[in-house]
């Protein structure tokens, strides 16, 4: 922990350029604020403000910084290469001691004597480095993101191309996108056959679930029968479908490749197997369960690691009002939140009884609503999955 004797680099972080001021000890500056571009050039200034406080405290100052995301990667991979301690400060933090003042002001000038003073009273406590299971698991969503967008629009093409088509099979499965992209237009299908749609399929090489090849192409070819499609076969609109086809089938094989490359990571960082005990939790939302949690002993306690994840309860008591049963803050890792919510899901749906299935239906039964008792269950099951990596003990029905 930073401690007030310490010397600091408060860098207030924008896009593409930010500003910094050093500071030698607390409340004691080093010169003043002054902006420098995201360049080589902006950084070598900082360097040598870094230079200026080692003469004169004697020792290499540590680097505060506003947690931004995007925007405060490259400040941290500047003070990673120049071997500097950083403390990336959560935005929330910054922004409640702005506010805290008699008289709140934000310039850019002034939010640097902000971070300084937060980073002087910042307790580290759940604070980690990235670790390249979270950057894979992070990637992971962003391509869930694309895959999904893409599915959408394909879906408005194939509504449009291939009207009904859902009634009698799922037009993303492999075998209906496998059955679009080579045939185009159902008249095409329809004068293709049974016989010659089976072999497309066969050829696809691609796991149908229980469905065989044959009883899809005569599905298929059943539905090209009663098929209204409005376009013309060498229509622009079948042009956008095959192109939304295409990118389609290409942002899910990215997901499914990232997927998997989380999973091996996973397998190797420890405490895979204990999450994979716990019923309706699979390999993937094991993975990255353990990416967004990291190392649960570095939590001092029960109430750091639910507010960690934002399943802490609002608290907003004045006068007769108690301020119970409010929400939860949600001022924590949002993906996080929605992994426990989705292994909850997993853990009610089993067939069998389970303590989390079981403390969920007391939640409901005393009263909550059904969503209630499910994020209830979130922070449960956090505690449990925390008590399990931490004595290395599989899950208890």
């Amino acid at each position: 922990m930073l401690s007030t004797d310490d010397p600091l680099v408060a860098i207030d972080v924008s896009k593409g350029k930010s500003h910094a001021q050093g500071f030698l000890s607390r409340g004691h500056p080093c010169g003043k604020p002054f902006s420098f571009a995201h360049t080589k050039t902006g950084f070598a200034k900082l360097g040598k403000l870094v230079s200026d406080l080692l003469g004169k405290a004697g020792k290499p100052p540590a680097v505060a910084y506003e947690h931004t995301g995007v925007y405060s990667r490259v400040v941290a991979g500047w003070a990673e290469s120049s071997k500097l301690g950083s403390i990336p400060i959560p935005p929330l933090l910054s922004a409640k001691a702005r506010k805290a003042k008699l008289r709140p002001t934000k310039t850019d000038a002034i939010d640097c004597q902000t971070i300084a003073e937060v980073a002087y009273a910042y307790d580290a406590d759940g604070r980690r480095a990235a670790s390249p299971l979270t950057a894979i698991s992070r990637r992971r969503e962003d391509a869930a993101a694309s895959a999904a967008a893409a599915k959408a629009r394909y879906r408005r093409e194939i509504d449009l191309c291939w009207p009904c088509l859902d009634q009698f099979i799922d037009p993303t499965s492999p075998a209906a996108i496998a059955a679009v992209t080579h045939y185009k237009h159902p008249s095409a299908v329809l004068r293709a056959g049974a016989k010659r749609v089976e072999s497309v399929l066969g050829k696809a090489r691609r796991r149908f679930g229980r469905s065989s090849a044959k009883a899809i192409a005569e599905s298929i070819c059943s539905y090209a029968g009663e098929s209204m499609s409005p376009v013309a076969e060498d229509s622009p609109e079948i042009k956008s479908l095959i192109a939304a086809a295409e990118a389609l089938k290409s942002s899910v094989a990215a997901e499914e490749e990232l997927a998997s490359e989380l999973i091996a990571e996973a397998r190797e960082s420890g405490g895979f197997d204990i999450l994979m005990s716990i019923d309706g939790i699979g390999e993937r939302l094991a993975a990255s369960i353990l990416a967004e949690l990291g190392d649960v002993a570095r939590f001092r306690g029960r109430e750091s690691i639910v507010a960690y994840a934002g399943l802490d309860p609002a608290v907003c008591q004045s006068g007769r009002s108690g301020g119970l049963h409010l929400r939860i803050t949600r001022k924590g890792n949002a993906f996080l939140r929605k992994y426990l919510y989705l292994a909850v899901l997993g853990c009610c749906s089993e067939r069998r009884s389970n303590r989390i299935k079981e403390f969920v239906d007391r939640k409901q039964k005393g009263g909550l609503p059904r969503k209630a008792a499910l994020v209830a269950g979130c922070r449960k099951m956090l505690l449990v999955i925390r008590a399990m990596l931490l004595n290395g003990t599989a899950f208890e029905h």
